[in-house]
């Protein structure tokens, strides 16, 4: 058994790689010769086809591996494989091929076609640091001082991010409102405690989706020299099936916020997240590696048990979250009253209020160690 696996994990990440090539060989291509909207869109397309084929042949390796099926079921899982990956990068480099001999042929681009073609740059693309945590960097236009409030600041972060409430110090909240044209599957709410905040050079806080109940930590650290601002966005704590929508999230809201500093007009969100996320899948299946040991870890009974235990402490949290809301409400109520009895009702709630941001913050350090746990 184990030595099939061996063969298998060797044999999926050499088609990763062979799958990486053209697409890195395409986007070098791109910077020296002119490449057309039509040919950049057919090679994500191709390259998104291959990503979703392998995808759903990596699930069908977990759901094989977890039921503890024999070699012989792996390896024919394997050639099926073979078949149908060989099938389509065969397709893939045919169209290398025919695009080169296409080049050769013609000196002359047009500007606009030329930019499309380089606008993907490989020093811009963000990077998958271990199967849970991802890593952009960015120099952005602009003094740290500036582009600091684009991160500290609701009335900047809105533009490029979302509708935001943000209290600006360590176990304030975070209050993320995505609208539907700035996200890819409609609207969404991220709550989160700041774990991190030295202004202006960074700012950390928990992600916590309330509609997956998916909790993940993202940091932006920011170093400045000049006029210029150097970003490294850190998300950790992500499941490894979400990576690259991730990533092609991150890279699309990101290029919004360079338009905003250049007081340019910022791309579609939908239009680049599309773009990107394909590119991104690809360079996700580098990361393939062997769940065998994790699962194994962790016994069905011991996993059903985390599960439960998560699920309580979500429940828990999102009780937390609404007492603390009520209790904001009733503060706001009470100054405007501006009655002495009010001020000493005041000051109870706030202590409740801080009791409260305290249960928060451990509650997220209890669900992060679950997640290890299940990983």
């Amino acid at each position: 058994m184990e030595g099939s696996l061996a063969v298998i994990g060797f044999w999926l990440f050499m088609i990763a790689l062979v799958m990486k090539k053209p697409l890195m060989t395409f986007i070098e291509k791109s910077k020296d010769v002119g490449t057309s909207n039509a040919q950049i869109l057919q090679r994500l397309q191709q390259l998104e086809i291959l990503s979703q084929t392998m995808s759903k042949d990596l699930s069908e390796i977990r759901q094989l591996l977890q039921a503890q099926t024999t070699d012989g079921e792996l390896l024919k899982l394997k050639e099926g494989m073979q078949d149908e990956s060989e099938k389509l990068l065969i397709g893939v480099a045919g169209e290398d091929e025919s695009e080169s001999a296409s080049d050769s042929e013609s000196d002359s681009t047009s500007e606009s076609e030329s930019e499309a073609g380089s606008e993907v740059a490989s020093e811009d693309l963000g990077s998958f640091v271990d199967k849970n945590t991802i890593r952009i960097e960015r120099t952005l236009p602009g003094s740290i001082e500036a582009v600091w409030n684009y991160f500290a600041d609701p009335n900047h972060l809105s533009p490029w991010l979302a509708t935001t409430t943000l209290q600006p110090f360590v176990g304030g909240r975070v209050d993320l409102n995505f609208d539907f044209n700035q996200t890819v599957y409609g609207v969404a709410r991220i709550r989160g405690l700041i774990s991190q905040f030295h202004a202006p050079s960074s700012i950390a806080y928990s992600w916590i989706d309330t509609e997956t109940a998916l909790q993940s930590h993202v940091s932006f650290e920011l170093s400045g020299q000049d006029d210029q601002t150097k970003l490294v966005l850190t998300h950790t704590g992500l499941p490894e099936e979400k990576l690259a929508e991730f990533l092609a999230a991150w890279h699309a809201r990101l290029e919004v916020l360079i338009a905003r500093l250049k007081s340019l007009v910022p791309p579609d969100f939908t239009a680049t997240f599309q773009k990107m996320l394909p590119i991104y899948s690809a360079l996700a299946l580098t990361m393939v590696v062997s769940t065998t040991s994790a699962n194994a870890a962790v016994s069905q009974e011991s996993y059903h048990t985390i599960q439960i235990e998560r699920t309580h402490l979500l429940t828990k949290y999102d009780n937390h979250w609404r007492d603390a809301d009520e209790l904001e409400k009733e503060i706001v109520r009470l100054k405007h009253e501006n009655t002495s009895s009010a001020d000493q009702t005041i000051d109870h709630l706030d202590q409740k209020l801080k009791n409260e941001y305290r249960d928060l913050h451990q509650i997220e350090l209890d669900i992060r160690e679950l997640d290890k746990a299940l990983l």
